[in-house]
């Protein structure tokens, strides 16, 4: 049981900090009646107990185990003269207590789990000390201290990414566990909707930055959301900034996706003033209506006209917690806000926002990805030197960029009508485990549809 607060000289209650003493005697008492407790007493640490001397006790009982020697009260005692402790935490006669106080080794993890969910609320006090600090500075930025604040928080529920020091066998068994299901087939990630990409970037990962770059109109916000609504319809649980266009709009364009009747036609046929046409209208839209929210009923969509990269993250841990995220999709990265940054240029904004964007998808082990827009200046293909400049590519894992050689602005300026299809090719200028230049990946522009298909 955790220790309660004593009165104090004057009558009130003195508060002390969440803590267990009869736990913490139990945990040491368990290892030295039984040492084998130890092995399910891994995940704690000396700094995890509330009694200095309980973690130097702990810490010699482990140096002993370390060196092969029996872990008894002689063997724990010498080391502990050793370090000159041994007076400090009671002597010998304090040793021989402690197993006294336990009647079974057996629940050694149950008292070692109440030390640690001791010592994880006195972090929490102390995180909540520094959150009570960051909102009284009236100095910094409201979405950067809100982001500072869910940091400290959400690093006690994400263990995982804390320094742990471990046996690479122990590495390779949670690998063997994660990619491999019980059936023995690998587990799969979320593949793009182009059997091709795929072959060449293997999916999207998680802990992937991906960089979707085009010139404007070449296709980048309808290649972003049909990633989206694919990994979506591949079971993943998919959050969608959308910054440039309203959820209306995007609610057509996944008509058009779907059905191939374009946004003007659904303008045209929602607006016939004949009763009959504007009914059957009606019946299919609704029909779609009824198969489309059932299917992306797991994607999440951000209507935001300003949002910077602290509240992105904010919106993404919410998310993960409320209701699970294995994807972020964000259209697109020049259109984030970065006033709150102290950067010197606009380079250095976008590199900023990329690194933050990088350590998010780290963070939520999922992958995040953006697009980028390239310059409309210059007829060449996309390289990698353009976001070089801009500050992005340094981040990224991945960089795949849209390019045509007639895109249907071409053919607009020319006077011309453009194709209903037009050839494009998605360009992996960056794949940080892949092969080194590999080849372009052609697709189909579909303008009706505003969407990309497969070439095959």
């Amino acid at each position: 049981m955790p220790s309660k607060a004593k009165p104090s000289h004057n009558g009130n209650t003195l508060e002390l900090p969440p803590h267990s003493v009869e736990a913490e005697e139990a945990v040491l008492g368990s290892a030295l009646m039984y040492p084998e407790a130890l092995d399910s007493l891994a995940f704690l640490e000396s700094g995890h107990f509330y009694l200095l001397r309980h973690g130097w006790i702990y810490d010699a009982l482990l140096a002993v185990r370390r060196r092969g020697a029996p872990v008894d009260i002689r063997a724990v005692a010498e080391e502990l003269r050793a370090r000159r402790q041994l007076d400090e935490v009671g002597g010998e006669a304090y040793l021989s207590y402690l197993p006294t106080t336990v009647p079974t080794a057996l629940h050694a993890y149950v008292y070692g789990q109440i030390v640690y969910r001791a010592h994880v609320r006195r972090r929490l006090l102390g995180a909540a000390n520094d959150i009570a600090a960051l909102a009284q500075d009236g100095e910094q930025d409201l979405d950067a201290v809100i982001d500072q604040a869910q940091r400290l928080i959400f690093q006690f529920q994400a263990p995982g990414r804390q320094a742990v020091v471990r046996s690479f066998a122990d590495v390779i068994t949670d690998f063997w566990s994660s990619e491999y299901e019980a059936d023995g087939e690998p587990e799969r990630l979320i593949a793009t909707p182009f059997a091709d990409l795929n072959r060449l970037i293997f999916g999207l990962e998680p802990g992937d930055f991906v960089v979707v770059a085009a010139k404007p109109s070449m296709g980048k916000s309808a290649m972003l959301w049909q990633m989206a609504t694919h990994a979506v319809e591949q079971g993943a649980r998919v959050l969608f900034f959308n910054l440039e266009m309203s959820d209306r709009q995007m609610v057509r364009r996944t008509i058009a996706q779907d059905t191939g009747k374009s946004t003007a036609d659904q303008r045209r046929e929602a607006g016939r003033s004949d009763d009959a046409q504007r009914a059957e209208y009606v019946t299919w839209l609704t029909n779609w209506y009824e198969s489309a929210r059932d299917r992306l009923r797991n994607l999440y969509t951000v209507e935001l006209t300003t949002v910077n990269a602290p509240r992105i993250a904010a919106l993404c841990r919410e998310q993960k917690r409320q209701y699970g995220l294995d994807a972020v999709f964000i259209d697109y990265l020049q259109l984030i806000d970065n006033s709150d940054l102290n950067a010197r240029n606009r380079t250095r904004e976008l590199e900023q926002t990329s690194q933050a964007l990088l350590n998010l998808a780290l963070e939520l082990d999922a992958p995040v990805v953006t697009g980028a827009q390239l310059s409309r200046i210059g007829d060449n293909r996309p390289t990698l030197e353009a976001l070089r400049w801009g500050g992005i590519e340094q981040p990224a894992t991945k960089v795949i960029a849209i390019h045509s050689d007639n895109s249907a602005e071409d053919y607009e300026n020319r006077g011309e009508e453009p194709p209903e299809r037009l050839a494009t090719d998605l360009i992996v200028l960056k794949h940080r485990n892949g092969p080194k230049s590999p080849p372009d990946v052609m697709v189909w522009w579909n303008r009706k549809r505003v969407r990309f298909e497969n070439a095959v």
